[in-house]
């Protein structure tokens, strides 16, 4: 951001938080993390029931239950399969949890980022209730049951497409080493582009792209150029 700030003028004057957006977030955050937590609290529950009555039987201790439909094997193989549900339940909410708490997480980063007179304005129960949960970027995306999935790769792919727009912009203001590169008079255009994406020239955003507009300058200068040296 910095760079692009440098080279074009360009200010992203919304990049941060509001103090009031911030601390919205992290209610929003701690909200998702303890209803999760609740989550996962019934599904250790349920392992240790399934597991309790499991240990019973080997124990000899319970017989099968007078309104099972089948045989006592058969029982036997029901408790085992509920052990095996409930053991995935609690791996799986587990990591669920920690997806979250490691997205709410995030918010540390933005907060260390963050202008400090606004930073002044949140209280600091609301950054100390921000967790130290390191996020796993690579297992979030191939977690299917989560009802944020959808949004959470919108979010990341809309980020993605604004750092490659950004990287473009960057490229664009700087000049090129590459010999073809500059044979082509790519490096004449640097100016152009600078203009282009610089705040007292938004108007041009609505009549040309920014390749358009910079290639345009580009044959206007070599015209004027060759006229120049014809007539001289």
């Amino acid at each position: 951001m910095n760079q692009l700030t440098n080279l074009t003028g360009f200010i992203f004057d919304n990049i941060e938080p509001s103090p009031e957006e911030f601390v919205y977030l992290v209610n929003k955050g701690k909200e998702l993390t303890e209803a999760q937590a609740k989550v996962l609290h019934d599904a250790k529950a349920g392992l240790e029931k399934a597991s309790g009555v499991q240990a019973a039987i080997e124990q000899g201790s319970v017989s099968k239950p007078l309104n099972y439909r089948g045989t006592m094997r058969s029982w036997v193989e029901d408790i085992h399969n509920k052990v095996h549900h409930a053991e995935n339940h609690v791996v799986h909410e587990t990591e669920l949890l920690q997806h979250i708490s490691g997205l709410f997480s995030l918010l540390k980063k933005v907060a260390g980022s963050m202008d400090k007179t606004k930073l002044k304005e949140i209280n600091k129960k609301s950054l100390s209730e921000i967790p130290d949960t390191v996020f796993n970027f690579f297992r979030i995306k191939t977690i299917n049951a989560w009802v944020y999935k959808l949004p959470y790769e919108f979010i990341t792919e809309e980020i993605n497409d604004l750092t490659i727009c950004i990287n473009k912009i960057i490229k664009n203001c700087m000049p090129s080493n590459d010999k073809y590169e500059i044979n082509s008079g790519v490096n004449q255009k640097i100016l152009h582009y600078k203009n282009y994406y610089s705040e007292n020239e938004k108007e041009l955003h609505s009549l040309f792209t920014a390749d358009e507009y910079s290639q345009g300058m580009a044959e206007i200068e070599n015209r004027i150029a060759s006229k120049t040296r014809y007539m001289a």
